[in-house]
C-alpha cells in the first residue's frame, strides 16, 4: 500500500501566480484542495476523499477531452 504522508502539499502554479491552488493529503483517507482566485482575495479549501478525487479527476479529464 502506498504511503500517505499528512501535509504533504502540491502548488498548481509558482507562488505568485493566479489563479493559484495546491493539494495536500489531509489524512490517509482525503485531499485538501485549497484554491486562491486572485492576489489578496480570501481563497477556500475543501477536503474530498480520494475515491471522489480520482472520480472528479476523471470527470475533468473526459470534459477536458470532449470539448477540445
Amino acid at each position: 500500500m502506498a504511503k500517505h504522508i499528512p501535509g504533504l502539499m502540491w502548488g498548481w502554479r509558482k507562488p505568485g501566480k493566479y489563479p493559484n491552488g495546491y493539494v495536500s493529503t489531509a489524512s490517509p483517507q482525503e485531499l485538501k484542495l485549497e484554491i486562491y482566485p486572485e492576489e489578496d482575495k480570501p481563497g477556500f479549501a475543501f477536503t474530498i476523499s480520494r475515491g471522489d478525487a480520482k472520480l472528479l479527476a476523471r470527470r475533468i479529464t473526459q470534459c477536458l477531452e470532449r470539448t477540445k
